[in-house]
């Protein structure tokens, strides 16, 4: 991504992910135009940027807790660990027992 205008400002992608409305204005090339900083800085974006931002896994990554289906899935990642973990202490603690 790069500015688009004669000065060069630099922006990076977590500013343009963090854009609260994300619309480009497609361009004759197939690359796309995004106005950003309240209008002063237009960003040039080529057709990958534009595919990664639309896939909102730049957002995912600056803000993984408003995705409630990503974290659901954590959360429950974590409490299987959880008690796959308990469930090999408590065989552990019988076999120590056992001797």
């Amino acid at each position: 991504m790069k500015a688009a205008e004669t000065e060069t400002i630099p922006v990076d992608w977590a500013e343009v992910a963090r854009t609260p409305i994300y619309e480009p204005v497609p361009q004759d090339d197939g690359s796309y135009q995004l106005c950003l900083r309240e209008g002063k800085v237009l960003v040039k974006l080529s057709k990958f940027d534009h595919d990664m931002m639309t896939s909102t896994i730049p957002r995912q990554i600056i803000n993984p807790r408003s995705y409630s289906g990503d974290v659901s899935v954590e959360i429950d990642a974590i409490r299987l660990a959880m008690d796959q973990i308990a469930r090999w202490k408590d065989t552990v603690i019988q076999c120590s027992f056992s001797r």
